[in-house]
Order: C-alpha cells, then structure tokens, then sequence
C-alpha cells in the first residue's frame, strides 16, 4: 500500500474552518499525514520538487468521483 500525505499551504484564519480542520485530520490517525506549510513558501517551487508519482488535487481542476479516485490511488 503507498502512503498519503496531504499539503496543505497557508493557515486557515477562521477560527471555525480551523475546528474542523483539526477534527478531520484527527481522525485520520496514521493512514494520513498532514502537513501545514507557511505561505512565504512559493507553491510553485514546491510543485517543481514532488516527486513524479505525485498526484495534486485543486478546486479548480477536474472534477472526478470518490471512487474514480480511489482507482487512481
């Protein structure tokens, strides 16, 4: 099985979304890391250095099924 590690660039300011936030990633225990990068960091050049098996995911990109992403996974 590979792993999954979740990058998540800047911090979430509303107090709220930060709660669940870190319900959520609570109860993802050990199956997932989670890993919080300042935004002084250029996103860009952070892309350019993950490794080519990487799969990014984006709001704005295409839209697929939960199960359609497992396939990929």
């Amino acid at each position: 099985m590979g792993r999954i590690i979740l990058h998540i660039h800047g911090k979430l300011k509303n107090r709220n979304l930060r709660a669940l936030f870190e319900e959520y990633t609570g109860r993802l225990g050990n199956r997932i890391s989670v890993v919080t990068h300042s935004e002084k960091h250029n996103p860009a050049e952070y892309v350019e250095n993950l490794p080519k098996t990487t799969m990014l995911l984006d709001e704005i990109g295409q839209q697929i099924s939960s199960v359609d992403l497992i396939k990929e996974l």
